[in-house]
């Protein structure tokens, strides 16, 4: 992990952590598995300020270049459940790719159970929307 934790902006952080309290009621084993895997890793996370984040760290809305170990490389977007759609690339924040990457920068390499057919992947390159607003993030 380049940074050593993960890294959050303030706000974005709240959100998440808001989105994570709402999912706890789902009865799907490998989802409850990701959030809990989640929650312990932002326990030792860094929040901070939006001027002091990193561009390279994935955030709500960031498109992530990944290299997926058993199908090549793709492109996707992070966004709220409410906006996710597979065949356009936009991944939930709550899917088990979606919370593996929250927080994470290029560079870095994660496994488990990713997508279906995908266990290992790194992320190539992260790009942030010209608009950080949490209007543009929030529902």
């Amino acid at each position: 992990m380049k940074y050593n934790s993960l890294i959050l902006e303030k706000k974005e952080y709240v959100l998440l952590k808001r989105f994570l309290n709402l999912s706890i009621y789902s009865k799907d084993i490998d989802y409850i598995a990701s959030i809990k895997q989640l929650s312990k890793a932002l326990q030792f996370a860094q929040i901070l300020d939006e001027k002091e984040m990193p561009k390279d760290i994935v955030r709500f809305n960031s498109v992530i270049t990944l290299d997926l170990a058993e199908s090549g490389i793709q492109e996707v977007e992070l966004v709220v459940p409410i906006k996710s759609n597979k065949k356009a690339g936009k991944i939930s924040i709550l899917s088990p790719l979606g919370m593996a990457l929250i927080g994470r920068a290029g560079g870095d390499s994660i496994s488990g159970d990713l997508i279906p057919g995908t266990t290992h992947c790194t992320i190539v390159g992260v790009t942030q929307p010209n608009d950080r607003s949490l209007l543009s993030i929030a529902f």
